[in-house]
């Protein structure tokens, strides 16, 4: 039975990668996907990554997925929604924001809290990646941090 991997808001696949290479097919979805062009990489281990076009900020595009994917086996689901208003290194301009969008904060965090109910809506397990930001008190605190160098390479 064919299992797949999907990743939202996801432009480069890297993180799809040790995934393909185990043989999964894997799907990155993010709105800067050519939509003419079915760009896909296939890998040694037999697995696959297909690029594909996908307007994630319409929640119709999240139903669309998951008539799309209900009934086959999704093995994990992985999600990097912008996070342009939502991370403290842009504190800065959150005031100039919200006076243009009083509600520009909730917003973004529904695009994280929809990512979250397809998943939970496929049954299966996944992540949902966000830096430091007002996420944890616009939706929820994170089950799991990481600082960057701890999955780097670079230091011993």
């Amino acid at each position: 039975m064919q299992q797949y991997v999907i990743s939202l808001y996801d432009y480069t696949g890297e993180a799809l990668k040790p995934w393909a290479e185990a043989g999964y097919t894997c799907l990155a979805f993010d709105i800067q996907h050519d939509p003419d062009d079915d760009k896909a990489e296939v890998f040694k281990g037999g697995g696959s990554i297909q690029y594909q076009h996908a307007d994630l900020h319409d929640f119709s595009t999240h139903s669309d997925l998951f008539f799309s994917f209900s009934g086959h086996k999704v093995a994990f689901g992985m999600a990097f929604p912008v996070c342009t208003d939502l991370a403290v290194s842009g504190a800065a301009w959150f005031k100039k924001k919200a006076e243009a969008d009083p509600l520009f904060q909730q917003r973004a965090a529904q695009h994280a809290i929809d990512c979250a109910g397809l998943f939970d809506d496929l049954g299966c397990p996944y992540f949902i990646e966000n830096p430091v930001s007002v996420l944890a008190t616009k939706w929820r605190k994170p089950d799991y941090s990481f600082h960057p160098y701890e999955y780097g390479g670079y230091i011993p």
